[in-house]
């Protein structure tokens, strides 16, 4: 009698463990299917544009400029004359992206200037103006050819994992 209670205890121990596996299980598998898109990095803005950015960034602020009433000492800020728009500089016009529609499958991987590209549900990119280096791959077959995107201009983007070539088509 004795040996059959304890079998019975055993039993419930291994199904309690079972189902906290299983649990377990779903949990990870979750987690992994959730941060399966989080490591294609977005492009980040390049040429002119990122400079203006560091230059922003690094620009020293500017010193408060005090001035003295005679008739009582008091220190207070000055007020800056307005200056007409005319002398105020012009920040340099950034280009617009170029964009490009990709027509490739789920699991290619696209790289644009060494960076992977994170892919929206439309399958449309903005790309900034300029050379890059486009890389696709899928699976064990790859392409890698250089492009100049236009400003503005639209792109389609296509993969033949067969010759191995990235075929690129200018829209408008």
């Amino acid at each position: 009698m004795a040996l059959v209670t304890e079998l019975k205890k055993e039993r419930r121990h291994a199904v309690l463990l079972t189902v906290v596996g299983l649990v377990i299980l779903a949990i990870l598998v979750i987690v992994f299917l959730n941060t399966l898109g989080e490591e294609n990095v977005p492009i980040t803005p390049a040429g002119r544009a990122a400079n203006a950015v560091r230059e922003q960034a690094s620009a020293p602020p500017a010193e408060p400029v005090t001035t003295v009433t005679p008739a009582t000492g008091i220190q207070h800020p000055a007020v800056p004359p307005d200056k007409p728009e005319e002398d105020t500089p012009q920040a340099p016009e950034l280009e617009k992206p170029a964009t490009v529609r990709l027509m490739l499958t789920k699991k290619t991987i696209l790289t644009i200037d060494g960076k992977a590209v994170a892919r929206a549900k439309q399958n449309v990119v903005e790309v900034p103006a300029g050379k890059r280096q486009v890389k696709l791959k899928l699976g064990k077959r790859s392409a890698t050819q250089t492009v100049e995107f236009a400003g503005g201009a639209e792109y389609e983007l296509r993969f033949d994992p067969k010759n191995e070539k990235a075929l690129l088509k200018k829209l408008k």
